[in-house]
């Protein structure tokens, strides 16, 4: 299980004033005003229009991506939505095999078969999408990523030997 992300007013490890400062930084930077995410065209169907909205209106006042990562979050609800379409053909593979083996039809193994090539299907693609949350900070440890590589960004001044 992930670690819960802390705020920095919340946390109790020691901090120097320089990585607290950072940290607040970052913590703001996350909240930006004028972020006008757009779906992209290849996000087509219902339900991935569907996933768009939702993410969009859990993602209010927090606001971790831009206008650059449209695409990416399209990918995203456009895998959602092949995964509900998968999870239903599985179920109804399973059906299938259930009343083709009550009825002892010869072709009950087939039904079987499909189920768990779609099952292996439903997993792989599970897996993409929790990296694609992950890459766009939809999960804990993801928001938290970002958050420690923005503080280490503006803690870090590229600038710092050059003048002693």
């Amino acid at each position: 299980m992930p670690t819960p992300v802390s705020r920095t007013e919340n946390m109790t490890r020691h901090m120097t004033n320089e990585e607290r400062a950072a940290r607040l930084a970052a913590e703001q930077s996350i909240q930006r005003q004028e972020v006008t995410l757009t779906c992209p065209p290849f996000v087509s169907d219902a339900a991935a229009k569907k996933f768009w909205a939702q993410t969009i209106a859990r993602m209010e006042g927090i606001e971790l991506l831009d206008d650059l990562d449209s695409e990416v979050l399209g990918l995203y609800c456009v895998q959602l939505s092949r995964r509900n379409e998968l999870e239903r053909l599985r179920k109804s593979a399973v059906r299938a095999y259930r009343k083709a083996e009550k009825e002892g039809d010869a072709h009950a193994p087939e039904y079987l078969d499909q189920a768990d090539h779609l099952a292996g299907k439903v997993a792989a693609l599970e897996r993409q999408i929790l990296q694609y949350a992950d890459k766009l900070g939809l999960t804990p440890a993801g928001r938290l990523r970002m958050a420690r590589r923005r503080a280490e960004n503006q803690a870090i001044d590229p600038d710092e030997d050059l003048f002693g």
